[in-house]
């Protein structure tokens, strides 16, 4: 049977730790958060988004006037192989060279793509955790649609079918939906 001397210093130490967590909450993890939602993917995309090409090593701007298609996968996720036929499907109907980023090293990023989507062209961010972060990557497999210097799409996961029809609006030239928020 525990004194009560020793429950009230628990008690006390509990109350302490609790404290400590709050104040942690309220003068970091809340600002933090506070400050990523600020970022309006509705907003143009002003600064270029650099991705270099593994192969050549030059660089291409996501954000261009041409809509593009950027997946980000990784190879050892189930989920994006399921994905990769319909990334592979959109690439063929509308004739289109996505760009493919891969979270594995080059080689292993390139050999997944050889087999699974052999239409992308694999690309490598410049500042990946810049990248990440930006387009609000938290997960793969992660489908993106620039569209006019405009974030059109972020689907984490598998892709919807009206995510198919926004895609092909793009490419088509027909008038894609509005920017998502």
């Amino acid at each position: 049977m525990p004194r009560p001397r020793d429950v009230v210093l628990n008690l006390l130490t509990a109350a302490v730790a609790v404290t400590a967590v709050v104040v942690l909450v309220n003068d970091r993890v809340l600002p933090m958060l506070a400050e990523r939602a600020r970022v309006d993917p509705e907003d143009a995309i002003k600064s270029p988004v650099l991705l270099r090409r593994i192969v050549p090593n030059d660089t291409v701007d996501l954000v261009g006037a041409d809509p593009r298609l950027l997946v980000v996968f990784q190879s050892t996720c189930d989920v994006c192989e399921r994905v990769s036929p319909s990334w592979q499907g959109l690439a063929a109907a509308n004739h289109i060279r996505p760009m493919a980023l891969g979270l594995d090293r080059d080689s292993v990023s390139v050999d997944w793509l050889s087999r699974h989507l052999p239409a992308a062209e694999a690309v490598a961010a410049v500042d990946l955790s810049g990248l990440l972060d930006r387009f609000r990557i938290r997960a793969v497999p992660t489908t993106i649609l620039v569209a006019g210097g405009r974030l059109h799409l972020r689907r984490l996961g598998p892709l919807r079918s009206d995510d198919i029809v926004r895609i092909r609006r793009a490419f088509s030239g027909s008038p894609a939906k509005a920017p998502i928020p």
